[in-house]
């Protein structure tokens, strides 16, 4: 099958991907039984019939990071039976025990705040995810191949996105296409497609699907072969994305405060014009020769 860099697409066709989706989107849903429809960006995304779930069997959205760690700490105990009993008591047993703990423990350590300092998070494809000091922060796991990001909002798990290889015979297919195809089928209807637009906050084209409470959305980073899969609250992911609109910044900027210590030239006191009590004199700015003597006491 061919493959298709849909972020070339996006560049040299504009809105004709909008087109390309929208046909494969129609198309799954009709073989899927449902009534074509039209996919070009509206007011909303398609409501899907069935709930959206969430795996493994048992996750839930609203936990917090201590009861995550938890349910994760059960899901990767099965995740290692099969290996220990392939395996003997001894050092293999051993390097098995020390594998699954730092797993678990990789988990807990994984927590990125989001506070009022840039953290890496910036450069990655998650950029536009997340809010600055706005309580919110985010936890990660690789498992079986796919790395999964938990995002909380006053310590409640939100949102979850899973960045999931792109290959034939995947589970997601080779292609952004095959992805799309793949989710219309699942949902019954063709998503929503959004292109990219970096003003509302997207570096990538998008297709959405909806529910009473989820949404669902299709990301495509197929210039790394990977589809990112988010499942998110809509209220608090909608409220999110308005408290971003309203603070519009530069999340990246330097804190004030280490700005004036790391700009060029002389480092400037902040008390430059306070007078000294015991001398009587002012502190002169740097440059401005002879500092200044108030009158001497008579």
């Amino acid at each position: 099958m061919r493959r298709y860099r849909w972020i070339g697409l996006v560049a040299i066709l504009g809105m004709g991907l909008v087109g390309a989706v929208s046909a494969v989107t129609d198309a799954a849903a009709a073989e899927a039984g449902a009534k074509p429809k039209a996919v070009k960006a509206g007011p909303a995304a398609p409501t899907v019939k069935q709930p959206i779930t969430l795996t493994p069997e048992g996750f839930q959205l609203g936990l917090s990071p201590a009861q995550l760690s938890e349910f994760y700490d059960k899901v990767l105990d099965e995740d290692y039976r099969p290996l220990y009993k392939r395996v003997s008591i001894g050092p293999e047993m051993k390097a098995l025990d020390a594998a699954l703990s730092d797993q678990k423990q990789g988990l807990r350590r994984s927590k990125v705040e989001f506070g009022n300092l840039p953290t890496g998070i910036d450069n990655t494809p998650l950029k536009g995810e997340y809010n600055y000091r706005n309580n919110e922060m985010m936890m990660s796991l690789n498992r079986a191949g796919i790395t999964r990001y938990f995002f909380f909002f006053s310590g409640r798990l939100y949102k979850i996105y899973d960045a999931i290889p792109l290959k034939e015979g995947g589970e997601m297919g080779a292609t952004f296409q095959d992805a799309v195809t793949a989710l219309s089928k699942r949902f019954g209807i063709g998503g929503r497609v959004l292109a990219a637009n970096a003003a509302q906050g997207r570096a990538n084209t998008h297709v959405d699907w909806m529910d009473a409470t989820r949404r669902v959305r299709a990301i495509d980073r197929s210039d790394e072969n990977i589809v990112g899969l988010v499942i998110e609250d809509r209220g608090i992911a909608d409220r999110l994305a308005a408290f971003r609109a309203q603070n519009k910044g530069d999340d990246a900027a330097i804190d004030p405060s280490i700005q004036a210590i790391t700009r060029p030239g002389a480092v400037l006191d902040p008390n430059a014009s306070a007078a000294d009590a015991y001398t009587g004199r002012t502190h002169a700015a740097p440059g401005s020769g002879t500092p200044s003597q108030s009158k001497k006491n008579k």
